[in-house]
């Protein structure tokens, strides 16, 4: 199995985000598709993100991969809460909810504007290449 360990890497957009789920920033060298990483901004805003698409020398597909947050964290969304039946999910525990977000394609980052200092930061990760390919 092909991956590699890369290393962590921010950048500051270069323009605002796109409904689309397109950010701008000065290059794309050092990100990778299937990485993780979080979008900020001066406004306290935040969101986990992963890498979908590099679309050129300094456009990167994003989307925003769901998870589970504090209550006291952005505006998530808690999903319907249920009981037995196919898609129906548990309610969470106290204090906590989850935030919504596709598991496919790119997310609306419209709200990560330039003028709020937005930017995206990768942590160090391993990234898989399921095609067995070494990664450039």
């Amino acid at each position: 199995m092909a991956g590699r360990e890369i290393a962590a890497l921010g950048a500051t957009f270069t323009a605002d985000g796109t409904a689309n789920g397109y950010i701008s920033v000065a290059s794309t060298t050092g990100f990778y598709v299937k990485a993780f990483a979080n979008l900020s901004d001066t406004t306290g805003r935040s969101a986990r993100v992963q890498i979908t698409q590099i679309l050129s020398a300094t456009q990167l597909g994003v989307r925003i991969f769901p998870q589970v947050v504090p209550l006291s964290q952005g505006n998530p969304i808690t999903p319907p809460a249920g009981g037995p039946g196919p898609g129906s999910a548990p309610p969470p525990p106290a204090g906590i909810t989850y935030q919504s977000g596709p598991n496919y394609g790119r997310s609306d980052v419209s709200a990560f504007t330039l003028a709020n200092g937005s930017r995206i930061d990768m942590e160090a990760q391993f990234i898989y290449n399921p095609n067995d390919q070494p990664l450039p």
